[in-house]
């Protein structure tokens, strides 16, 4: 992740936000990734990105601390990053993509942050990120 987190503060440039589950592990995932940036955004803990929650909550906790047009990285588990995804895609809890331990994917929302509003601008495996030089 040493290797992925500078690539992917350049994808999340104007990120003024991270928010992270309580796990120790993804809090170290957040706090390494927050170091990549060059102004580094705050870093939040949220229980709705915890192991085996619902991914609806995320987007209630979203819109009440996100400003519109903002861009905030989540650094969760699986299988609610994947049910996120899938009901910000299309509009059900399902794995709709395959997000692989490390890796990220960047949405955009092109009004409100709501299921099936979400547009996928990439998919990237840790690998992959870690392989983006520039």
């Amino acid at each position: 992740m040493r290797r992925a987190a500078p690539a992917l503060a350049r994808l999340s440039r104007g990120c003024r936000w991270i928010a992270t589950s309580e796990a120790r592990r993804a809090v170290d995932t957040a706090e390494l990734l927050r170091d990549a940036f060059k102004r580094r955004p705050s870093l939040e803990r949220w229980t709705e990105l915890g192991s085996g929650r619902l991914p609806q909550p995320i987007f209630d906790r979203i819109r009440r601390t996100v400003p519109s047009r903002e861009t905030i990285v989540l650094v969760g588990h699986e299988p609610t990053l994947n049910e996120f995804l899938g009901l910000a895609l299309v509009g059900e809890s399902i794995s709709a993509v395959r997000l692989t331990k490390g890796g990220a994917a960047g949405l955009e929302f092109a009004s409100s942050v709501r299921p099936s509003g979400g547009r996928l601008l990439w998919l990237l495996t840790r690998k992959q990120l870690a392989d983006v030089h520039g």
